[in-house]
């Protein structure tokens, strides 16, 4: 939970500061963006990584870097999961769905920027930073939990009868 806290208090404020700007939110939903969005990229991350290496990671990054633009980065991220990821984040947060798209195409490049630092380079060191948000999916709900049904959490988590 360190790094869920050093992701919302580092952040956090530059969130809730810029999705209330750019996007009209008040502060109450402004401040729910982040707590709810991280866990589903931080468990899309993971699948990501589990499925293709750090490579994947990479490629997500780089697509991102590169112009391909963000919504692109949010899609490639989400993959077939982004339409309920965004359904249910627009729920959570209070927006409808074209807004909580903007919203994930400004935040979602912040977050995994955030996580990548923090990890150092290194698909273990990466792998390791993940596993640490890896418990988040009880506490964010319905986002992260879509996310991580989809991936090899999902079915890894099946097979335990969880």
């Amino acid at each position: 939970m360190d790094l869920l806290n050093d992701l919302l208090s580092k952040l956090g404020p530059k969130v809730t500061e810029q999705v209330s700007s750019q996007f009209g939110l008040s502060q109450e939903s402004a401040d729910k963006v982040l707590p709810s969005i991280a866990p589903a990229i931080a468990s899309s991350l993971q699948d990501k990584l589990a499925s293709g290496g750090q490579s994947a990671i990479s490629e997500l990054m780089s697509g991102a870097a590169g112009g391909d633009g963000n919504g692109s980065l949010v899609s490639n991220l989400f993959g077939s999961q982004l339409d309920s990821i965004t359904k249910n984040f627009a729920g959570q947060v209070g927006v409808d769905s074209g807004k909580a798209q903007g919203i994930l195409g400004a935040v979602v490049p912040l977050v995994m920027s955030f996580i990548t630092n923090k990890a150092g380079g290194g698909a273990g060191n990466l792998a390791s930073v993940l596993s640490s948000l890896g418990g988040l999916k009880e506490m964010a709900g319905p986002v992260a939990g879509l996310a991580a049904k989809s991936g090899l959490l999902g079915k890894l988590s099946g097979m335990f009868g969880k």
